[in-house]
Formats: structure tokens, C-alpha cells, sequence
């Protein structure tokens, strides 16, 4: 070792040299090399301690070697590869050992942790404080207290922060003297954004997702400030007059930097009016953005020539040097404006022969441009074996150097040039990491195989590999062999989607040199932990377990019948997208998360192996017109192709049709894709079918495959959300028939159906919203409204949280009456809502108001059996104690006598989210309630007597006779709900005296 050059290094060099290494590096691996390295390790004294990825072993022998006063910088995590590391670090060691600390990051940090190590950071000489908390589930919050404390810190220079939104609403933001960098991943409120300005007198860098200004925000405009130098907007939306209005109060920024989306609309794509804002920033010198956005689909490609001409002024050639490409896609009418060198570190290269692309500039883009992009995502296509002549002509360097995480879409047969022009787009050499989303297809099987393997060969210094087949056939993930046959000896770690137990058994027999690797299941497995310890160890692979907790997702899938049925999804899954933060082509910004560990988009949505959210759904109508509209939308790349499945035929208004005939050709196909769906999921609740009681792909095809979920998925909630035939409005003669049989042929087999009606929504919306004509977008954005609040306690933390299952217990008394009246408030357009207090008391008053029901009947003249208030948003538990005691004081909202307690209640904190530029004005809380109650019977009086007097004269029964259903089922059909109405009206019938009656606790 005496001639090696690294061992005449002066001390003070290898110090410098550890200051990069990781300190696996260090400690377990140079330290061994000599006496000299050995000495020198222990006598270096700006120990990293980064415990992110580490292992359990590694972790002992790491905090057993090192004196805690060498130490520095400290990370703790708690996510998932780590999960339980804070507390067991704390129950081994004092944190108040580590005297010389300078950065400290806490990764998912929970508040009693948090709570431990808070006294130590108020004391302690921290430069670096970076955290990232767990949702809360309990009631008192210590949380937002505990932060704040910690933001008043006297020495803290910098602040990384990713919290729950409801615990960044409550933080009071201090006053501190100290602070030069602060980054929050979150958004903030105008106001907010004021407050930190404010009392941060030294801050240079700011670092947000986006600032929000709210219509019912109190907002105290202040002077401009001069302290700041840098700010940046990082992958929120870029509202061009909230940028114009922060940038006011920051005179003095020399660097500002945008990354988003962005809107044709309000002119953050409009380079004349950038211009105007920007001139008013008189120390500005660097100024980068990357904004995208999808277009509409009539946008023509002239208009991005339009575009880039606001860009070729002076302005931004002369006095801000600023080279911008705009990228038009015009298979996925996708349109990004962007700044070079890129900004960003994560770019989607699109391989696309019809993209269009201009510039303001006349040289060619080169591979300082992309230096910044260490991520790089793309799909393989037809149009690569075309491209690889044009690259070989003019390429003669990488265009991408410094790309180290790739991901690989791959739909159909593997591009014979891909390998090629891959070689020609960046260095696989550099490769560490490699996502591959690949469907396996038997007939392109080998040919995958075999490109996968070259492409391994070119990728030396890979180490992480995550292969992943979205839509997988059974005859190929069953062959593991060929999957192990593709890692090669340079990967150790290996995430990969599994069918089975046996699929994890064999790649562990067979793959010995991984050191890590994660299963995600296809369906759900019931695994023995012990037991399958022990059987690793039979393997001679040994397990370390941080933990045993571990996230049971708990995901529902939605089926969309019919033209009703899609159109009230279409609002369903722009409402969801707009909640979890996931655009209309299924990305979700994820560049800027610290530790965010956020799964709530699990219930609805499938994560993809390429970091694409695909939603849980399908989509079914007998003709193709209205998925059609959902293939060529707004949201065409959202859904999977195959998710979105029409006939040829109509089912014309005839139950018969979707059930007997037409229905029948395509259940099949309908039930594989459903079944493909489940498999994805570890704890699948349920199904959601949304259609219209009187269509006949609605009510027939519905009901066919209600049943047969039935005999394939007995014990999970069937829950319908069903469009009920208005009492003056009907699209179909034959609306009655159609409505009683499927109610007659789904009463077994449905667990709950939410029923709504177009006219009682129709009065809603011009009573409340002001709408004159209502459109079928304002009744389906109401609906979706709904659907949202009964779903939201499987998505996000509150104080009470309510299953499905559990309000299906205390809903449905008996197995025949599961008709819960629905009603969601406040209903409000923003114009009232700036006027209106909205207390929980008023919310919840709202609720019970005959005119706010979502189906045309009155409360007053039937009783309750049961009610579920689900609350979202900004509540207390004491109020609606206060408001539930009101209600029952009130004489005008009879229970039945034989169930005194009546209330179930929910309480969610996260508020609801509206459509930007909808009618529902943004509130702070709102409630949804789900009532079973028998004046639900009149409507069902109403349907009774409208399919009576068809009925009587044998109206339109050839049509449905002719398509092979039987006249008897009329009958049978109506015999049931008869017994329906008598039903309603035995449970609403007395049993015990009126006085005397107790009044129950909820």
C-alpha cells in the first residue's frame, strides 16, 4: 500500500476527499485498508451521518465506530425502506451527544418523535433544519406549535419544510433574523407567503410550490420588500396575476425561477405580458422557466409560431439573454415553453416525428443545455426507427450527459433502432438507476428479452433496476425464469411485480447477489411474516426488518355505465386529479418531494412503473360515441386504452338490450379488464357503478354485471351511484320500466345505491348558483362533489374517519332498504360565498333543507332511520357536538322510535377542492350527508305509477320480448317494489309511545 498514490495524500486532502464519500464508504470500506486510513477516519471530524437508504446492520456498526461529537450532519428517516429507524435511533442513543451538529433532517417524522427531539433543536447550534411529518390521526395536534418553535431557532440559516397542509395553515409563523434559505413544499395563501417575508428581515431564497390567493382571504397587503434575491416556483401552477402581485412586493430579486404548469388562458404563456412583469424587476439577472400544459384539441400548430414570437423582442434576446424553445406534441397536444440550459432536472424526451418545435434563437440545442437533467423519461415508438438515421447524420455527441435515472415505456414490439438512438440520445454508461414498464406479449416475448439484455449490457455501473408489467398475461409473469435471467450480476436492487408467493420464492432461490429487493403484489397475498423469515433463512437470505408496520392501500374501483354513467365520470376524475395533484396526462410533479411518502392517490389510482397514475376505472357504453369524447378529451391520456371499452351497437333505450343481447357480447371482455384491475390491488374494498336508472346500457348492462361481480367478488361493497328518473324530465318513454327492473335485478346483489335525480340537482343549481340553464357539467361536478366526500376518509386524515363498510352498517338496517337520500352543502357560488359566515351550524342546517336534496321528495313527511354526516375541511369536534344537540331539538326532524341515536359522523380534515373557473365557489369546510330515510318511498310511488299505467295497456313490451326477456319479469319486477313501498312504510311505523322517548348519544 506504501507505493500507492492515495497513501502519500496530506491529511487534509483526504479529509476534503471524505467530505463526498457516503459514509458506508468510509467507515466500512477505507477505514480497513491500512493503519494510516484507519487512524485518519477516526480523527476526521465532519462526519455525514445519512441513515436514508442505510441498512439495519450497517446502522449499528456505523453509530458503534464513530464518536457522535465528529459528526455534523444527521439524517433520520422514517420512510418506508426505513420505516421505525427515529425510534429506534432514540431509544438507543441521546441526540443531545451529537454537540457539534450543524444539519439535521428528519424524514417523516411523527409528532411524538418530533416532540422528543424538539428541545434539542430550540437549544442546539443548527445551521440546517430539514423536515417532513407524518399525517396526524390524532385530535391535539402538538405539531404546528412544535415547528413554529423551531422556526425561531437563534442560529438556523436554512429551512427545508414538507408538511400536512392543515399543520402548515396553523403554523405562526416567528420572527427570525437568521434565516437566508427557506424551501416549502407546499402551497401557500397570499397571506402566508406576506407572513414570511415579513419576519424573515435576512431571508435571500425562497423556495414554494405555488402561492394561492383565496377569494375569502383577509389579506393585508405590505410594503415591498427588499431582502430577497431569489425566488422560486417550483411544479404548481403558475397563475400569471398571483405572480405579478408576489413579484411586487420582491423588488430586489436578481434570479426567479418558474416550473410548472402554466395556461393558455392567463398569460404565463404570453411572452408580452412575462415581459411587463418582469421589467419591473430592475436587478434581475437570470430568469428560467420550464411551464407545460395540454391543449385543447383543436389547437393549431400555426398558433405556436404566434406564440414564440412574443419572445423575439429585445427584451428577452438583448437585456435578459434568454434562449426559449417552445415543443408543440401533437399526439398528445402537449405544449411545453421552456428556457435553456433546461431548469429542470427531470424531462419527458418525446420521440414524436410531428412535433413541432421553435425557438428564438437560430444555434443548435447541445449537451450543455441538458446539463441539469439528471431524470430522463421516454417511450419507445415506431417513429425511433426513423429517427435513428436522422441522429446518426447529426449527432456526434450524447445530447443528455448527466442522466443517471432512466425510465422506458414500451406498449408494443421493442423499436429496432432503439438501442441505437438511445446510444445517441445519452450515456448508458452513467445509468444507475432503470425503470422499465414493458408488457411482455408472447409474440414479441423474445425479441423484448433480448433487447432488455443488450440494453443491461450497455448499462455497466446500474444498480437499481424497478421492471414492471402493467397489463400482465398470465402465461409470462409465471415464468420467473426468464425474468432472472435478464439481472445481471451488476444489480442490487430489484423492485418487481409479482402474482404470487412462489414468483417471490424463486427469484429469491435463484437471484443470490441482490442485497435488496421489493414485491409489489398483484392481488392480495396472505403472507405468514414469521413464517416467511424463517423460510429466508432456509435460503441462506436472511432478512432485516427496521419495522413491522407496514401500508395496507385501500383502493376502490369505479365502472362507468352508459352515457350517464361516463359524463359523471369525467367530472369524477378531473375532481380527483385536481385533489391528489396529478395532471391530465397521469404526471405527478415529483422533483421537489422531501420524503413526502404521500399514498393517498392509491385509492383511485394505480402508480406505474414510469411514475404515471392510471386511474382505477373502466369505462363501458354499447356505442362508442360518448367514449369517444373521453379518448380525444382533455384527459385522453389519463385513462389506460384498454380501461375504455364501447360496442358498435346501441342498447336504445331498451333494458333488454344491455342485459340479454347486445350487453352480452361484451361482459366478458368487460369482466377480464375488471379482473386485470383487482389484481393490481393489496386491499381492494370495493366497487363504484355509476349509471342512469333509465338508459338501456344504464339499467341492462348494469344489472348483468352487478351479478356477475356478485358470484366473482361476494364479499366486497358493490356501492351504485345511480341516476334516478326526474319526476318531469325524462330522456326516454320507457324510463319506467327500464327503472324497475334493474332496481328488481340489482336489489340483491348491490350493498348501498346513492340515488340523484337531474331535476332536484337542476333546482339546486339555479336556487343556489345563480345558473339560469343549467348544464349536465354543473349537475355532474355537484355529483362528483358527493362522491368525493364519501370517499374522502379513505384518502386523507381526519379526526373521525369513516369506512365504507362501516357507514354501509350503520346506514342500511335492513338488507332491501339501502336508498340513502343524498345532500352535500354548501352548495354556493363564490359571489354568496364572500357574503356568508358558513359555520358548521349553517352547513349542517343546509343539509336537512328540503330544497337542497339531491332527489325530489320531502324529509318533513317520512322519518329518519339513520343519517352519516361526513364533514371535510376546517371543523371541530365540539361544534358539531353543539349542532347535532340543535338538530335533535328539532321536532321537524323526526327518527323513527326503534333507533334513538341516529347520527354517524365523520370528519375529514382536508377541505374540499373545486374546478378552477367552475360555479361551486372554495370553501373551508363543507359536509356531505347520507340519510336513510322513508320519504325516499315517494319517489319510488311516483316510478310505480308512471310503469303502472304503461303497463296496463302492455305499452313497448314487444321491444323488450323481442330481445329475448321474458313478459313475466314485468310483473315480478313490479311485485318487488311494491313490497319496496310497504317496506318503507312498516319501518316507519311506530313501536313504542311517542313520550318518554329517550333522546341518544352519537
Amino acid at each position: 500500500m506504501s507505493n500507492s498514490p492515495l497513501d502519500t495524500l496530506p491529511v487534509e486532502i483526504l479529509y476534503h476527499i471524505f467530505d463526498y464519500l457516503d459514509i458506508q464508504t468510509i467507515v466500512l470500506s477505507f477505514r480497513y485498508v491500512c493503519k494510516r486510513f484507519y487512524s485518519i477516519t477516526n480523527s476526521y471530524d465532519r462526519y455525514n451521518f445519512n441513515f436514508k437508504s442505510i441498512s439495519k446492520p450497517y446502522f449499528y456498526v456505523i453509530c458503534q465506530l464513530i464518536p457522535f461529537e465528529n459528526v455534523i450532519s444527521l439524517t433520520l428517516s422514517d420512510e418506508d425502506k426505513t420505516r421505525g429507524q427515529i425510534q429506534l435511533f432514540l431509544s438507543l442513543f441521546s441526540i443531545e451527544k451529537f454537540i457539534r451538529l450543524q444539519s439535521l433532517t428528519l424524514l417523516q417524522i411523527n409528532k411524538i418523535h418530533l416532540n422528543s427531539i424538539a428541545n434539542y433543536v430550540i437549544t442546539s447550534s443548527l445551521k440546517t433544519l430539514s423536515i417532513s411529518t407524518q399525517i396526524v390521526h390524532a385530535r391535539e395536534n402538538t405539531i404546528p406549535s412544535l415547528l413554529s418553535s423551531a422556526i425561531a431557532h437563534h442560529s438556523l440559516e436554512n429551512l427545508h419544510l414538507s408538511i400536512w397542509t392543515k399543520d402548515w395553515n396553523d403554523i405562526k409563523w416567528p420572527m427570525n433574523r437568521t434565516l437566508h434559505y427557506i424551501q416549502i413544499i407546499n402551497s401557500l395563501t397570499f397571506k402566508q407567503f406576506c407572513l414570511i417575508l415579513q419576519n424573515s428581515p435576512n431571508l435571500r431564497t425562497l423556495v414554494v410550490k405555488e402561492v394561492e390567493i383565496h377569494d375569502n382571504e383577509n389579506c393585508v397587503y405590505v410594503a415591498p420588500l427588499q431582502q430577497l434575491t431569489s425566488l422560486i416556483f417550483e411544479n404548481g401552477l403558475i397563475n400569471i396575476d398571483t405572480l405579478e402581485l408576489c413579484l411586487s412586493l420582491t423588488p430586489s430579486l436578481t434570479y426567479l425561477k418558474l416550473t410548472g404548469t402554466g395556461s393558455l388562458f392567463n398569460s404565463s404563456f404570453d411572452g408580452c405580458q412575462l415581459e411587463k412583469i418582469i421589467r419591473k424587476l430592475n436587478s434581475l439577472k437570470k430568469f428560467e422557466f420550464f411551464l407545460q400544459i395540454l391543449t385543447h384539441n383543436n389547437y393549431r400548430s400555426r398558433n405556436v409560431e404566434i406564440l414564440m414570437n412574443s419572445f423575439r423582442t429585445s427584451f428577452w434576446l438583448d437585456n435578459m439573454d434568454c434562449s426559449i424553445t417552445c415543443d408543440y406534441i401533437i399526439n398528445s397536444h402537449k405544449l411545453m415553453l421552456y428556457t435553456l440550459p433546461i431548469c429542470n432536472t427531470r424531462f419527458v424526451y418525446h420521440i414524436d416525428l410531428k412535433k413541432i418545435s421553435s425557438s428564438n434563437f437560430t444555434t443548435r440545442i447541445n449537451q450543455i443545455d441538458m446539463d441539469n437533467v439528471q431524470k430522463l423519461q421516454l417511450q419507445l415508438t415506431k417513429d425511433l426507427n426513423y429517427l435513428s438515421k436522422i441522429e446518426n447524420e447529426s449527432s456526434t455527441h450524447v445530447l443528455f450527459c448527466n442522466v443517471t435515472n432512466l425510465t422506458i415505456e414500451n406498449t408494443s414490439e421493442w423499436p429496432q433502432s432503439s438501442l441505437q438512438v438511445l446510444s445517441t440520445i445519452l450515456d448508458l454508461s452513467h445509468i444507475t438507476k432503470l425503470s422499465l414498464s414493458v408488457n411482455f406479449i408472447p409474440e414479441y416475448m423474445l425479441n423484448t428479452v433480448a433487447n432488455i439484455n443488450i440494453l443491461l449490457n450497455k448499462t455497466p455501473n446500474l444498480h437499481s433496476l424497478l421492471l414492471f408489467d402493467y397489463w400482465t398475461p398470465d402465461n409470462c409473469m409465471k415464468r420467473m425464469e426468464t425474468i432472472c435471467s435478464i439481472i445481471s450480476s451488476n444489480i442490487k436492487y430489484l423492485k418487481i411485480r409479482v402474482k404470487d408467493i412462489d414468483d417471490i420464492k424463486y427469484i429469491l432461490e435463484h437471484v443470490e447477489h441482490l442485497t435488496s429487493v421489493t414485491f409489489e403484489y398483484a392481488q392480495i397475498l396472505t403472507i405468514n411474516r414469521e413464517e416467511f423469515i424463517q423460510s429466508l433463512t432456509c435460503l441462506k437470505r436472511y432478512c432485516s426488518l427496521w419495522d413491522s408496520q407496514y401500508a395496507l392501500h385501500r383502493e376502490c374501483l369505479s365502472i362507468h355505465i352508459g352515457q350517464c354513467g361516463v359524463q359523471i365520470g369525467n367530472a369524477c376524475w378531473e375532481l380527483y386529479c385536481l385533489e391528489h395533484g396529478i395532471q391530465p396526462d397521469g404526471q405527478m410533479p415529483t422533483d421537489c418531494t422531501l420524503g413526502s411518502g404521500d399514498d393517498s392517490f392509491q385509492t383511485f389510482f394505480a402508480e406505474t412503473g414510469a411514475g404515471k397514475y392510471v386511474p382505477r376505472t373502466v369505462f363501458v357504453d354499447l356505442e362508442p360515441t360518448v367514449i369517444d369524447e373521453v379518448r380525444t378529451g382533455t384527459y385522453r391520456q389519463l385513462f389506460h386504452p384498454e380501461t375504455l371499452i364501447s360496442g358498435k351497437e346501441d342498447a336504445a333505450n331498451n333494458y333488454a338490450r344491455g342485459r340479454y343481447t347486445v350487453g352480452k357480447e361484451i361482459i366478458d371482455l368487460v369482466l377480464d379488464r375488471i379482473r386485470k384491475l383487482a389484481d393490481q390491488c393489496s386491499g381492494l374494498l370495493g366497487f363504484f357503478v355509476f349509471h342512469s336508472f333509465g338508459g338501456g346500457t344504464g339499467s341492462g348492462f348494469t344489472s348483468l354485471l352487478v351479478e356477475r361481480l356478485a358470484v366473482d367478488y361476494g364479499k366486497k361493497s358493490k356501492l351504485e351511484f345511480a341516476v334516478y328518473p326526474a319526476p318531469r324530465i325524462a330522456t326516454a318513454v320507457v324510463e319506467p320500466y327500464n327503472s324497475i327492473l334493474v332496481t328488481h335485478s340489482t336489489f340483491e346483489n348491490s350493498d348501498c345505491c346513492f340515488c340523484i335525480d337531474n331535476e332536484a340537482v337542476y333546482d339546486v343549481c339555479r336556487r343556489n348558483l345563480d345558473l339560469e340553464k343549467p348544464t349536465y357539467t354543473n349537475v355532474n361536478r355537484i355529483m362528483a362533489q358527493v362522491i368525493s366526500s364519501i370517499t374522502a376518509s379513505l384518502r386523507f386524515d381526519g379526526a373521525i374517519n369513516v369506512d365504507l363498510t362501516e357507514f354501509q352498517t350503520n346506514l342500511v338496517p335492513y338488507p332491501r332498504i339501502h336508498f340513502p337520500l343524498t345532500t352535500y352543502a354548501p352548495i354556493i357560488s363564490a359571489e354568496k360565498a364572500y357574503h356568508e359566515q358558513l359555520t358548521t351550524s349553517e352547513v349542517t342546517s343546509a343539509l336537512f333543507e328540503p330544497g337542497n336534496q339531491l332527489v325530489k321528495c320531502d324529509p318533513r313527511h317520512g322519518k329518519y332511520m339513520a343519517c352519516c354526516i361526513l364533514y371535510r375541511g376546517d371543523v371541530v369536534p365540539k361544534d358539531i357536538n353543539a349542532t347535532i344537540s340543535t338538530l335533535k331539538a328539532n321536532r321537524n326532524i323526526q327518527f323513527v322510535d326503534w333507533c334513538p341515536t341516529g347520527f354517524k359522523i365523520g370528519i375529514n380534515y382536508q377541505p374540499p377542492t373545486v374546478v378552477p373557473g367552475g360555479d361551486l365557489a372554495k370553501v373551508q369546510r363543507a359536509a356531505c350527508m347520507m340519510a336513510n330515510t322513508t320519504a325516499i318511498a315517494e319517489a319510488w310511488a311516483r316510478l310505480d305509477h308512471k310503469f303502472d299505467l304503461l303497463y296496463a295497456k302492455r305499452a313497448f313490451v314487444h321491444h323488450y320480448v323481442g330481445e329475448g326477456m321474458e313478459e313475466g319479469e314485468f310483473s315480478e319486477a313490479r311485485e318487488d317494489l311494491a313490497m319496496l313501498e310497504k317496506d318503507y312504510e312498516e319501518v316507519g311505523a311506530d313501536t313504542a309511545p311517542a313520550e318518554g322517548e329517550e333522546e341518544g348519544e352519537y
